[in-house]
């Protein structure tokens, strides 16, 4: 039954105010979408990883964390409420906090914490103001992003590290504090976009791991120390677990994988305020946690090891949403480590573990928002990360590994020596093994201990390649470096009456595993050492490839930093080229810094030391710019695209100029969109990377005149005709304004016809639905057979289809003919009746109650199903009643439309109502009327 309540219009039937708003609502959307779906969708754009690196934190209950990590607090507590009660970092609400354009998924970093206070961190600073270059001194690759915030805040995410940052509209007054994080002075509002450019650090192994330990004294005093109580234990383990390692890079390594290995994920997670300190209670007593745990444990055992670490702050990937395109919530909140590495700077590392944190945040907003979570990843890293057991990046195997990257073979027996270094043992008659701590490389600094039998040989002299590199101490050991040739010769320097021997030693290709050579016998295992007598040849090579790994931009001008290593050894004071051209030497780490030549193309890369020598190279793309017409002539005023591209990608961060004036700055797709000038000629240029490029527009004031000849010639036409046909400038006007008032009626007519359609289809519907019922009914009572039912059917379905298409004569009629238009009928039918007239004859032929409370269409459809009165009359009366009390047809005039349908509703009862009195009314066969 429908609702009587509704409120009606002019106090008469009307259909509901929620169906006009609603049909209302389609045409503006309608409107709305067309004029907007260009824009949107040249907005979006186009654009050219599944990895351990992970997303957010958050708690079951699924509660907000208030700004999350978009409003970093001054000081922070591990595990417990950082801003209204609530943990950023432990919460599931899916809530989105901003949207990120980029070509380069990474963390969203908004704060970074320096003191350690046992329960917690603290800020340092206050920081300085922005003033355009956050990291002026900052070596990398550039990207460059987008970002709309969806909640107001005071810290503003960006990629590490930040260069610019650049908000749209009003211009903040913006900070940067002494761990490099961008905030505003006051908040910044819902809706807020900018756009930032960073430079993204390597992650390189080779590099980070030769990277050494000279640290500024400020950042060695900052972020090494700890509070005066802190725990002794916790330095133990940390000195356990970083025993076999030899670089601050593999320190950090081994004690992020150690958490990722030994501490379960959980968002329940608490500890005791019992006076320790929450990072020695979650090394030693707890079993689980999350984010906070894990990254504040990481960052104070490194600090027990003088290796420079902080705690820092801010958001994971968050979810892939469309072709760069990233969404991020509030349960990506997340807390990570940056280590300090010397000509590089600060590095992120994760110990929390990865994959149960993915699947709390898919479980979290699939059960949320009821939808599949495409968690993104990111890929920064060149090489693959080492793990503890392998720390330099290589495939675990049977066999240890050394720290320092190199295999570590086993005894005879295949055990690992004691102290954790590579042994290789090779036994002789007379029974003298030379054993090394690890594979010999140029450059690299090799322990050798010599043995007889099971006694060390003390006292004696060992030259490597005959060069005196000491003499072996009480227990047979001596150490020296090895020297830049192609084979290395280990040998006593005299003889202690069995005759001189030697060792030669390659870490190239393996010889057989036993064998016999002369009087000497051997047994090997890999990295291969042979020992033989002083007559024996063998040789062995050494490894003489060298590595070169390239940190930064490889650009026209641009300076990198180049590395050197052989078997993860420095290629120390080698001879550097670019182009052939001498470039410098390496320093004690294997690394020199060198200027790119200034022309776009391929350059090689040299590096030699004696017979090490290693070649790289690098293309150095050019930079272009082309411009993209918004119309198809180019016209002043209009809008243009400037598009750079560097090689084959687009070209982030470019300034662009028009004649000389700056007019923007190039976005993460390599566009800026600019107004051309009203001039002849506008020359559009771009300067990045040492390249200038410029392009032109022309002809832009002549296609203008053009265009506005055109537009006078054809306005003197109108005019002429206008004139010739007896039209004045006063008959044109009066003609328009009674073409507005028409036009508006035309759309009236089209809005109402479609409520009309809506009612139809609702009334249907209740029909439809009433005789399903009654059939199922009579199926059930055997009152109607399955051929009586089918021919209900098709007679429904032909009743239908010809209602449809009589309704779309109707609309057709309204909408095209003469809407609004009665005064013909008028002039016509000087007799006929007025709509209200005929309106009122008919509601008084049908038996709906309260027809106070009901609509036209209503009142229409209770009259055809349930009065039977004929479908046709019956809508054109219900239509023109329509379109005099929401359409604007005067009450007054008369249709002999409607006139006509009036008369064949009352013909039809009258010839009812005879046929009853003769009793000829038609029957079904099962009892029923027909309809």
């Amino acid at each position: 039954m429908p609702d009587d309540s509704r409120t009606l219009l002019s106090g008469s039937d009307s259909p509901s105010l929620g169906r006009i708003f609603l049909a209302c609502c389609c045409v503006v959307a309608v409107v709305l979408s067309a004029a907007l779906l260009g824009p949107a969708s040249a907005s979006l754009g186009s654009s050219p990883v599944h990895s351990h690196l992970v997303f957010g934190e958050g708690t079951d209950d699924g509660a907000g964390g208030g700004l999350g990590a978009l409003d970093p607090a001054s000081s922070t507590n591990v595990g417990g409420a950082v801003v209204d009660g609530e943990s950023p970092y432990r919460s599931l609400d899916t809530e989105v906090h901003f949207t990120v354009r980029s070509k380069t998924p990474s963390y969203w970093r908004t704060g970074a914490y320096a003191t350690y206070i046992g329960d917690g961190w603290t800020q340092a600073g206050d920081g300085r103001p922005y003033d355009g270059d956050v990291s002026p001194d900052a070596r990398g690759e550039r990207v460059s992003y987008s970002v709309t915030l969806n909640r107001s805040a005071t810290a503003l995410p960006t990629v590490w590290r930040p260069n610019t940052v650049s908000v749209s509209g009003a211009s903040p007054s913006l900070r940067v504090t002494d761990g490099r994080a961008v905030v505003a002075e006051t908040a910044l509002p819902e809706g807020t976009s900018y756009v930032g450019e960073s430079t993204v650090q390597t992650r390189n192994p080779e590099v980070l791991r030769t990277a050494g330990t000279d640290y500024p004294d400020a950042v060695e005093s900052r972020y090494t120390s700890l509070p005066d109580d802190a725990s002794p234990r916790v330095a133990r383990l940390a000195a356990d677990i970083t025993a076999n390692a030899s670089t601050p890079y593999e320190k950090a390594v081994a004690i992020e994988r150690w958490l990722e290995s030994n501490k379960e994920y959980s968002l329940s997670a608490s500890h005791d305020d019992d006076g320790g300190t929450v990072v020695e209670e979650f090394v030693f007593d707890m079993d689980e946690g999350y984010c906070e745990y894990f990254a504040s444990s990481m960052a104070v055992m490194l600090r027990s090891q003088d290796v420079p670490a902080r705690y820092v702050v801010g958001y994971s990937t968050g979810e892939r949403t469309g072709p760069d395109t990233y969404t991020v919530r509030n349960m990506n909140a997340h807390a990570w480590v940056e280590v300090y590495f010397p000509e590089t700077g600060w590095v992120r590392f994760d110990p929390t573990p990865g994959q149960d944190r993915i699947d709390s945040e898919r479980r979290a907003y699939e059960e949320r928002e009821d939808g599949t979570y495409d968690a993104a990843g990111e890929n920064e890293t060149a090489a693959p990360e080492p793990t503890a057991e392998t720390p330099n990046g290589s495939e675990s195997t049977d066999d240890a590994a050394s720290p320092d990257g190199s295999q570590s073979p086993g005894t005879a027996d295949g055990e690992v020596s004691p102290d954790g270094g590579t042994t290789g043992e090779m036994t002789a008659p007379r029974s003298v093994t030379f054993e090394t701590n690890r594979t010999p490389a140029p450059g690299a600094t090799v322990e050798v201990t010599v043995t007889r039998g099971d006694d060390p040989v003390s006292g004696r002299v060992v030259t490597f390649n005959g060069r005196p590199v000491g003499t072996t101490d009480a227990e047979g050991r001596v150490v020296g470096e090895v020297p830049y040739a192609e084979t290395l010769t280990v040998e006593l320097a005299d003889s202690d009456g069995d005759g001189r021997t030697s060792l030669r030693t390659s870490a190239g290709g393996l010889p057989p595993t036993s064998g016999t050579r002369g009087d000497a016998a051997y047994a090997v295992r890999a990295p291969i050492i042979a020992q033989v007598a002083a007559e024996d040849s063998t040789s062995y090579e050494l490894e003489t490839n060298a590595t070169l790994s390239v940190v930064g931009d490889a650009v026209t001008g641009g300076e990198v930093l180049l590395v050197a290593t052989v078997d993860g050894i420095p290629v120390r004071d080698a001879a550097v080229t670019v182009g052939g051209d001498a470039a410098g030497r390496t320093n004690d780490r294997g690394r020199v810094a060198v200027t790119l030549p200034s022309d776009p193309g391929e350059v090689t890369v040299n590096v030699s030391r004696g017979p090490v020598r290693g070649s790289e190279t690098l293309s150095l793309p050019e930079l272009n710019v082309s411009v993209e017409r918004s119309l198809p002539l180019s016209l002043p005023f209009t809008t243009a695209t400037v598009r750079t591209t560097l090689g084959d990608e687009n070209a982030t961060g470019v300034p662009v100029t028009m004649n000389g004036r700056a007019v923007g700055t190039t976005g993460p797709d390599g566009t800026a969109t600019v107004s051309l000038p009203f001039s002849r000629t506008a020359t559009v240029a771009v300067e990045r990377y040492g390249q200038s490029r410029s392009t032109t527009v022309s002809g832009m004031l002549a296609n203008g005149l053009t265009l506005l000849g055109v537009g006078l010639v054809g306005l003197v036409a109108v005019g002429g005709g206008a004139y010739r046909r007896g039209l004045t400038p006063r008959t044109l006007a009066l003609a328009l304004a009674r073409g507005v008032p028409r036009l508006f009626d035309r759309f009236l007519a089209t809005l109402l016809s479609g409520a009309s359609v809506v009612d139809a289809v609702l009334a249907r519907l209740r029909g439809l639905r009433r005789r399903v019922v009654a059939v199922a009914r009579g199926l059930v009572a055997r009152t109607h057979s399955p051929t009586e039912v089918r021919a209900m059917l098709l007679a429904w379905a032909a009743a239908r289809f010809a209602d449809v298409r009589e309704r779309g004569r109707e609309v057709r009629r309204r909408t095209v003919g003469t809407a609004g238009d009665a005064d013909a009928d008028a002039r016509g039918n000087p007799d006929a009746r007025t709509v209200r007239e005929c309106w009122d004859e008919f509601r008084g032929r049908v038996s709906v109650p309260r027809q106070a409370s009901r609509t036209p269409g209503e009142v229409a459809t209770h009259a055809v199903e349930v009065d039977r009165l004929p479908a046709g009359p019956v809508r054109t009366l219900r239509d023109g009643f329509r379109e005099v009390e929401y359409g604007g047809r005067s009450p007054a005039d008369r249709s002999a439309e409607m006139e006509a349908a009036a008369r064949e509703i009352r013909e039809t009862l009258a010839d009812r109502e005879e046929a009853e009195a003769a009793g000829t009314v038609g029957e079904r066969p099962n009892g029923g009327h027909e309809a």
